[in-house]
């Protein structure tokens, strides 16, 4: 015997929780900054930017190819070695984050006219959210489930009398715009 179940929901105007004061690296030339620090960093090291970690000069030293990067050397500087690890490693939003975090990295940049709210929407409050009921969910199952009777009965006590097989296939869709790391999610 063969059987084929479906069953599935979907949720509307459920609960959503949208952070505001998510780092922001795109629409302020953060990122793009950050991709010329390393490039920077990688003719420093000779071309690779994986080799000779001993050097952390991720500025502009005249070095054909290399570039300004204002942002950054008014923030944190041109020789840090955390910056030039996440530099290695492509954390754009560590760093990005690491400057909003420090009082006297902020304060550089808004001596330099970077507006204070350079890197999240409101820097005076630690959480900034929007709650509303924007939310949908979406669950779909398709089941196929597989019985069969042995044909010689049970031989054994250890034997069972039924074969079952069965299946399941599952699609679950959440419609999500924003996540915040730092906050739940009601409805999600």
């Amino acid at each position: 015997m063969v059987e084929f179940r479906y069953t599935g929901n979907h949720g509307v105007k459920l609960w959503r929780l949208y952070g505001l004061n998510e780092i922001n690296i795109f629409e302020n030339g953060f990122l793009n900054e950050f991709k010329v620090a390393q490039n920077n960093l990688a003719i420093a090291r000779g071309g690779n930017i994986n080799n000779n970690v001993s050097v952390i000069n991720f500025g502009n030293q005249g070095l054909p190819g290399q570039q300004n990067i204002p942002i950054l050397q008014t923030a944190i500087g041109t020789s840090d070695s955390t910056t030039a690890q996440q530099l290695m490693l492509g954390q754009a939003g560590s760093t990005a984050s690491a400057i909003q975090g420090t009082l006297s990295r902020l304060q550089a940049l808004q001596k330099a006219g970077y507006p204070a709210n350079i890197f999240v929407v409101n820097p005076n409050v630690n959480n900034a959210f929007v709650l509303d009921n924007q939310g949908s969910s979406f669950y779909d199952a398709f089941q196929v489930e597989f019985r069969r009777r042995l044909s010689h009965g049970v031989h054994d006590p250890g034997q069972l009398c039924v074969l079952q097989v069965a299946s399941q296939w599952i699609q679950q869709q959440r419609h999500r715009q924003c996540d915040s790391g730092n906050a739940a999610q009601p409805g999600l």
